[in-house]
């Protein structure tokens, strides 16, 4: 339980996500690319054809024996240029300061198939240096080979010929955003695989128990549908998510009624007390009388997000201090609120005493559902301790915020107290994901 998976649809939403990396990577590589070209020049190739046969007639036929002879030969004569006593001779005599062992590095040869013609040539930025060095290199060679080699013909067949080599930018630019394009996708690819953050419902089906029973999205945008719907009550996305996991929480209880539920994560900052409000509220429009209680003594925060006062509240309740009347807040038609109350030195204690169940069973004739919103379950054990005292859990987890394995520790925390839980939201998940009309709602105007 809890091991990764894989799959190409994350993948594609990765690159999508990053796609500023992609174009950022093409930018940087074709801007390297096109300097790259700004310091590349012409260059000039001078080539000459040396024939070297058994009369000075290019036209006299050969065997192949003859041929294979002629073919040694040349690998003989290509041997004597590469040497630097040939090459010395040949730069002193251009009148080049230039060593011969770069002039043996740049010297190119080939043979023609078929006859004994040896074909040699130079590049380098000058036109007029690359037929120096071909012609006193080709001058060198038919005099040297007279006197090595006797009985063997050689002349030159062709004068020294200088072509211009442009260099082909445009290409060269595609290559280096080529480079840049595989690079970043390359570096997505390794980021997504190493990123354990979950992503969608895919990434939690095939590990928990527990279904996936809602989604609810995020809109990075600034707008509406990341407010409380309580405030806003608008047909847009969220409402509708919220919505759905409604219908999906009735069909998860359709054998047990569930009137307590404790809405918990694994860690802090994935939502909760948001979750518990919008979810709240979306159950009493189905005539359904709905409390929530803010059972995050530690750091309340419901009576922020509704602006309620905190001054009385379930603590103050629970040790005598306040009566239960002035203790709830009515936020809507069938929605109250008690909010957390003072701050006590043992909020777990608190929590687990027989007071507090005592206090659930009597409000629990009053409504039909009661909400408890606790601390994430790995970072203190006041949540654990009411998960294994109510009728059911929702375990929250972020998308793109909370790592696998910190949601199947916290999972693994429910387990122990043997809470039920009925299902998983994910929350947060990206508006980009999926399409509005998944919801049931294009973007319409507000």
């Amino acid at each position: 339980m809890g091991e990764k998976t894989f799959d190409i649809d994350r993948l594609i939403y990765s690159f999508k996500k990053k796609i500023w990396l992609i174009v950022l990577a093409m930018l940087v590589a074709g801007g390297f690319g096109y300097l790259k070209t700004t310091k590349m020049h012409e260059t000039y190739t001078a080539k000459v054809k040396i024939f070297s046969g058994k009369t000075d007639k290019i036209t006299d036929e050969y065997s192949k024996g003859e041929l294979s002879e002629y073919s040694s030969l040349m690998n003989t004569y290509i041997q004597l240029i590469k040497t630097n006593e040939f090459m010395g001779k040949v730069s002193k005599k251009a009148g080049l300061k230039m060593p011969p062992e770069q002039l043996i590095n740049g010297v190119q040869f080939g043979v023609t198939e078929g006859v004994p013609i040896l074909e040699i040539s130079y590049t380098s930025t000058e036109a007029d240096a690359s037929k120096k060095i071909v012609t006193t290199i080709a001058n060198e060679f038919s005099a040297g080979v007279g006197e090595i080699i006797l009985g063997v013909h050689t002349k030159v067949i062709d004068e020294v010929n200088v072509i211009t080599n442009y260099p082909n930018k445009k290409n060269i630019i595609i290559f280096y955003l080529a480079v840049g394009i595989l690079s970043s996708l390359g570096i997505i690819f390794i980021l997504d695989y190493l990123d354990s953050t979950i992503k969608d419902k895919s990434d939690l089906e095939k590990s928990f128990k527990a279904p996936v029973i809602g989604e609810l999205p995020f809109n990075n945008k600034k707008s509406k549908d990341n407010e409380i719907i309580i405030k806003t009550n608008l047909k847009n996305i969220t409402s509708e998510s919220y919505r759905k996991l409604r219908t999906s929480f009735e069909y998860s209880s359709i054998d047990k009624d569930i009137k307590t539920l404790v809405i918990t994560s694994s860690e802090s900052g994935e939502g909760k007390s948001t979750v518990c409000c919008n979810f709240a509220y979306v159950m009493s429009q189905s005539e359904k009388k709905v409390l929530i209680i803010d059972c995050d003594l530690r750091r309340p925060s419901i009576h922020r997000k509704l602006k309620l006062s905190n001054e009385e509240g379930l603590t103050n309740y629970l040790i005598g201090k306040s009566n239960l009347e002035n203790i709830i807040n009515n936020v809507c038609n069938n929605l109250d609120v008690i909010t957390a109350g003072e701050m006590p030195p043992s909020p777990a204690d608190v929590l687990g005493s027989n007071k507090m169940q005592e206090f659930i069973r009597e409000v629990e004739e009053d409504y039909d559902l009661i909400i408890l919103d606790t601390p994430p379950v790995r970072a203190v054990t006041d949540g654990q301790v009411l998960a294994g005292k109510v009728d059911g859990t929702l375990f929250l987890v972020r998308a793109e915020k909370t790592k696998l394995d910190s949601i199947n520790k916290g999972y693994k925390e429910l387990e122990k107290v043997n809470a039920n839980v009925i299902g998983i939201v994910i929350n947060g998940e990206s508006v980009d994901r999926k399409d509005a009309y998944y919801y049931g709602y294009s973007k319409e105007k507000k």
